[in-house]
């Protein structure tokens, strides 16, 4: 066995046990399927947010004079503008569902602890007074707690339903309503339990859970996490397990609160007219990312300027499904996993590509970015530029794949001529 093969067989013991354990958290899980499950939400509205924001003067005016620009403004505060609701359902239908219970019941009971937790205003005194909720609470304000909430009530649901905790009722009882009222205790519990935390953390800095998290956690670790640096290494990382075979998708419970809660904060100042506090963490995710993990739509293009026969046939497999950020065919077809030749722009793309968008942005090629467009994982990444950024994000992504392209296209003609070579060598 090569030096090459012993050092790629010791990083696949240390990082695929890891890996494994990650893809199969019950926690991570759940956290994945309930922040995928928002984008329906935001996918929603997407097209109407992209109409309502084209940077054209006459239509802007007359969105403004027809109060268009204000009544989809409202829509827009109540999907995108609310998505810690929706991803605290999200994360509870998924972990009751996977964990073999009830999920409509998890979904009420952690939809009702988001609500208890939450500070209540109480706003004028006697008959006039009206208890009063802060809409930034279910946004990207509430963000974390919604994770915290959906995930640990959920477990505590679950954990004592299997302690045989529910109501028990006759079998001439019909199943609809023996599901409802079955699990009475263990909802008398969990309140009980919220009861007191919401206490406790009325003792806490900021008086409440949701103040806490923003003040104490979040915060701090938004202002470490979501950070150009961040967003860049954390792709690297990304592509260098993909290269050893591991899917990166097992990290993503741990970067999408990132990334949503990003976006979240993004969006809510952006419709509110203030500046966004993680726009160029947004904007450079198109650059470090491009085709998928490892930036393997460079790759894939080069097929078109490929001499041998190999490659030639390859590239009716990769470019398709690659222009869509699937890139699997391209990681397992050339192959490019654990392919000596594919080791430096496999890994490093994402960090060269990322920073020059950076350093292009900061010397004034910043778009004008907006957050409240979105689009579906599988929507190539030049169309989702034009949409979110116009021609400039456009310009900006494509520089950015260029770069991947120089990258990988010393290496790749490297391959093509020694399979060029066999080719011509079994001819003769």
């Amino acid at each position: 066995m090569s030096k090459f093969e012993n050092i790629q067989t010791g990083l696949e013991n240390a990082f695929g046990p890891v890996a494994d354990k990650l893809t199969n958290s019950r926690i991570l899980k759940s956290i994945t399927g309930g922040f995928l499950g928002t984008t329906l939400i935001s996918l929603g509205v997407a097209f109407f947010s992209v109409i309502i924001n084209l940077p054209i003067a006459p239509w802007q005016a007359l969105l403004a004079n027809t109060g268009i620009l204000d009544l989809v403004n409202s829509v827009l505060n109540v999907t995108i503008n609310m998505t810690a609701i929706y991803t605290v359902i999200g994360i509870s239908y998924t972990y009751t569902k996977n964990a073999g219970e009830n999920p409509l019941t998890g979904v009420m009971l952690s939809v009702a602890a988001f609500f208890i937790l939450m500070p209540i205003q109480v706003v004028g005194e006697g008959f006039m007074a009206a208890n009063m909720i802060d809409i930034t609470y279910m946004g990207s304000r509430g963000l974390f707690v919604a994770i915290i909430v959906g995930v640990a009530v959920s477990a505590l649901y679950c954990f004592l339903s299997a302690k045989n905790l529910k109501l028990k009722f006759p079998d001439s009882v019909p199943p609809m309503v023996s599901d409802a009222f079955g699990p009475t205790i263990i909802a008398m519990i969990i309140v009980l339990v919220l009861l007191v935390c919401k206490a406790v953390f009325m003792m806490l800095p900021g008086g409440n859970l949701y103040d806490f998290i923003v003040n104490v956690v979040s915060a701090p670790l938004m202002s470490i996490a979501a950070t150009p640096w961040s967003l860049i290494l954390f792709y690297t990382f990304s592509n260098f397990l993909w290269f050893l075979g591991i899917h990166p998708a097992a990290l993503n419970g741990i970067w999408l609160p990132i990334l949503f809660s990003a976006g979240a904060a993004n969006t809510e100042a952006f419709l509110n007219g203030n500046p966004m506090p993680f726009v160029l963490f947004s904007v450079l995710s198109s650059c470090a990312y491009i085709g998928g993990f490892g930036n393997t739509l460079a790759l894939s293009v080069l097929t078109l300027f490929a001499k041998s026969e190999r490659y030639k046939s390859m590239r009716k497999l990769v470019i398709v499904p690659n222009f869509f950020n699937i890139n699997e065919p391209a990681v397992f077809g050339f192959p490019i996993m654990l392919n000596p030749y594919y080791f430096f722009p496999m890994v490093f793309t994402s960090l060269v590509s990322g920073l020059v968008g950076w350093g292009l942005c900061l010397i004034g090629f910043m778009p004008a970015f907006n957050p409240t467009v979105s689009t579906a994982w599988a929507m190539p990444v030049f169309i989702t530029a034009v949409l979110s950024g116009g021609m400039k994000y456009l310009l900006l992504v494509i520089i950015c794949f260029l770069v991947d392209v120089a990258m990988y296209y010393p290496f790749f003609r490297m391959e093509d001529n020694k399979y060029y070579n066999e080719e011509q060598s079994q001819k003769a």
